[in-house]
C-alpha cells in the first residue's frame, strides 16, 4: 500500500494546525497589550452577588499559548510546503523541502519521520532507517516510527532487526494490527509458521479492516498448502488453499473499498495463480 495516503492526511492537519497556532499567538499578543493580569486565573463569579446596573460577565480563564520562534515558524512552513508537494506527487520537491527543514532543525522529530517515509517510498531504505533512528532518539515512545523502520529493515532482508522493531512497537501499542501483521509476515518468511499464524490472527482480531493482514495470512495459508502438496497430503492441501483463497478475496475487497485498486488487482492475480 502506498504510504503517502497516511503522510498527506497528517500534512493537512499539520498545515491547519500551524495556521491555528499562528492566529492564536497573534490573539494572545493583542490581549497582552490591553491587560496585565496579576494571576493566571480571574476570581470566580459568585452568582449570589448581583448588580442590577451591570451585566454579569462570564469568568475568564487567562492562559498563555506557546508562540513559535521565527526559526520554528520557518521550519513548520517548509514542512507544510513539502507536504503540499507530496500531494501533487512532486517527490523530489518534497524531499528538498524536508532537507531544508532538517538543515534548520536537525532534531525535528516530525521532519525526520516524514523524510524517512519519503526515502523509503523512493527505495532508499538505509537513509530512511537513519532518519527513523534519529526520530526515535528524540521520541522513543511513538510506535509508528518502529513499524516504519521495521519495514525498511525488512526490505533490506534484515529480518532480525525488523522483528525487534515490530516487537517494540507492540510493547508500546499492544492492540496494533499493523505490528502483528508485519511481524507475522516476517515470521512466515523465516519459516516459523506457528508464530506467524498467531500474529496474523491477532492482526485481524484487532483490526479486521486492514487488507494487509488478510493478504499476509493468505500467503501463509498458500505456503502451508504447498508444503502439504509436497508431502502428497492432498486433502490438507485443498483445505489450506481454500483458506488462502478466502483471505485473498477479503484482502482484494478491502483494498478496493479503500481506493487501492492496483493492490486489489495484484491480490486477484495471486489468487488466480493458486
Amino acid at each position: 500500500m502506498h504510504p503517502f495516503s497516511t503522510i498527506i492526511k497528517i500534512g493537512v492537519v499539520a498545515a491547519l494546525g500551524g495556521t491555528a497556532i499562528i492566529a492564536y499567538s497573534e490573539l494572545v499578543a493583542s490581549q497582552e497589550h490591553h491587560s496585565s493580569p496579576s494571576s493566571t486565573t480571574t476570581q470566580k463569579h459568585n452568582p449570589l452577588q448581583t448588580n442590577s446596573n451591570e451585566e454579569q460577565a462570564e469568568p475568564i480563564e487567562h492562559f498563555r499559548v506557546p508562540t513559535l520562534t521565527t526559526k520554528e515558524f520557518i521550519v513548520e512552513r517548509t514542512l507544510n510546503q513539502g507536504l503540499e508537494k507530496l500531494d501533487k506527487k512532486n517527490y523530489e520537491g518534497a524531499l528538498q523541502d524536508f532537507n531544508q527543514a532538517l538543515l534548520l532543525s536537525p532534531s525535528h522529530e516530525r521532519a525526520r519521520r516524514l523524510r524517512g517515509d519519503l526515502l523509503q517510498d523512493m527505495n532508499d531504505y538505509q537513509s530512511a532507517i537513519n532518519d527513523y533512528t534519529q526520530a526515535i532518539a528524540t521520541n522513543p515512545n511513538f510506535s509508528t516510527t518502529y513499524i516504519n523502520r521495521g519495514n525498511a529493515y525488512e526490505a533490506l532482508g534484515n529480518y532480525k532487526k525488523a522483528i525487534e522493531d515490530y516487537t517494540k512497537a507492540l510493547e508500546l501499542y499492544p492492540e496494533d494490527g499493523f505490528g502483528y501483521s508485519s511481524r507475522g509476515a516476517v515470521y512466515s518468511k523465516l519459516g516459523d509458521h506457528q508464530k506467524a499464524m498467531k500474529d496474523l490472527n491477532k492482526a485481524i482480531e484487532f483490526n479486521p479492516s486492514r487488507p494487509e493482514a488478510y493478504l499476509n495470512r493468505g500467503n501463509l495459508y498458500s505456503k502451508l498448502g504447498d508444503l502439504k502438496r509436497a508431502s502428497k497430503d492432498y486433502e490438507e492441501t485443498i483445505a489450506f488453499l481454500q483458506k488462502a483463497t478466502a483471505d485473498y478475496q477479503q484482502a482484494a475487497k478491502l483494498f478496493s473499498e479503500q481506493g487501492y485498486m492496483a493492490e486489489s488487482q495484484k491480490v486477484m492475480n495471486i489468487m488466480q495463480a493458486l
